[in-house]
């Protein structure tokens, strides 16, 4: 009787370490990461600016600069060059992620409608242009570097409260198109959110 008490002691020690182990490797809690729709508001999410926040706006902004006059009616595609967005608000968050993906939606959408010049790149397309021109790669053609027609910018501006009962942010997104030669903002539009909640969250 002991001999058969001890060995299903052993077992039930053996399938507790092993159950241990498992644990402490795997995910905490057993539960493996999940893919998740970025326009879905995150479990973890405070009351800042969220990967729904980033695409509900950018898809209205890549819309509504479409439908402007100066670019669904131009005889010839426009050529947009980035400025950075300025981040006023308390979130220390990527701002370059806003205009990034305007861009690659209306890059993606617009068949051609307007172009992007690669000014962050610049470096490499001069000198990629330098061994052409001296015959060290082959080339389909010289030509100019474009210019822009026009400058695409946003800002972030935010508004905080905080009390014992709670907090609330109010962001305020905003984007423009200045027209390179005359300055003048030819298109713009905005976007507004604000959250509630008992807790914030840690953005990074």
């Amino acid at each position: 009787m002991r001999n058969h008490l001890g060995v299903l002691m052993l077992f039930v020690a053996a399938a507790l370490i092993l159950d241990g182990c498992a644990r402490s490797s795997g995910p905490r809690g057993g539960v493996p990461p999940q893919r998740v729709d970025p326009s879905v508001q995150s479990r973890g999410e405070g009351t800042g600016i969220g990967s729904q926040d980033l695409v509900e706006v950018t898809d209205k902004m890549a819309r509504s600069i479409l439908s402007t006059p100066k670019i669904a009616h131009a005889s010839t595609p426009p050529v947009i060059a980035l400025l950075p967005v300025i981040n006023d608000t308390r979130f220390p968050i990527n701002r370059e992620l806003f205009n990034r993906r305007i861009k690659a939606l209306l890059n993606t959408q617009c068949d051609g409608r307007v172009y992007f010049v690669a000014r962050d790149r610049i470096e490499s397309v001069e000198r990629e242009r330098e061994l052409k021109r001296e015959g060290l790669v082959t080339s389909g053609g010289e030509g100019d570097l474009a210019g822009a027609d026009f400058f695409l910018t946003g800002e972030l501006t935010g508004l905080s409260q905080a009390a014992s009962t709670g907090r609330s942010d109010y962001v305020l997104y905003t984007f423009r198109l200045i027209d390179a030669e005359t300055s003048i903002e030819v298109w713009e539009n905005f976007a507004e959110i604000k959250k509630e909640g008992l807790e914030d969250a840690a953005y990074r």
